[in-house]
């Protein structure tokens, strides 16, 4: 993820990111209770890695140092892929509830 757009998302959405040379995720801890998970990118040579859910991990980390309860995620159904669904599910994530064509998972941290 580029510096200056990784620069944008904080300073105007507040997003982190971790990030390292295969892919990123981008994440946005709200009223010291939930977290978002708003994307989580791993280069396609690198998907079967594990790379995704270590980073993962390493939100629910900083999560748990900062008393985060719930960490939430969502994928729009209108995607004809069912890998990022697949991906959250396999990391432990339940649904939540459906908003319109997205559907909104969560974990307990």
């Amino acid at each position: 993820m580029d510096n200056l757009f990784e620069k944008y998302w904080l300073e105007y959405d507040k997003y982190e990111v971790i990030k390292n040379e295969q892919g990123f995720i981008l994440f946005k801890c709200y009223d010291n209770q939930t977290c978002y998970i708003r994307s989580i990118y791993v280069l396609p040579e690198h998907r079967k890695s594990k790379l995704g859910s270590k980073m993962a991990d390493d939100v629910f980390n900083l999560c748990r140092i900062r008393g985060i309860k719930k960490v939430f995620g969502s994928v729009d159904v209108a995607l004809k892929e069912a890998g990022p669904l697949m991906s959250f599910l396999k990391y432990g994530f339940e649904l939540s509830h459906c908003d319109g064509q997205v559907l909104w998972i969560v974990k307990e941290v």
